[in-house]
């Protein structure tokens, strides 16, 4: 199992697709140091719900293999990994 690296990205109205942009590009330089690496963009449950549950979206994220945190900003607390 290859290690694991989170890019914490705290995402608000509007500002989703800047966070996939810095997301790709920290992964693509980090696979270039840590080929084994496996990153993770941490978005809200919010976020989650209102724009990456979207079919298109759903797409996007599997054919670029974009692995998602789902976190409770209000807990502070991890809800959900998916791969």
């Amino acid at each position: 199992m290859g290690l694991r690296w989170v890019l914490m990205t705290h995402l608000y109205k509007n500002k989703e697709d800047n966070a996939c942009k810095g997301y790709l590009i920290y992964r693509t330089l980090l696979k270039r140091v840590l080929p084994q690496s496996q990153v993770y963009l941490a978005i809200s449950r919010e976020v989650y719900k209102s724009f990456f549950r979207q079919k298109a979206i759903q797409t996007i994220l599997k054919e670029n293999q974009i692995y998602l945190i789902i976190v409770s900003l209000q807990n502070e607390e991890i809800i959900q990994w998916i791969n």
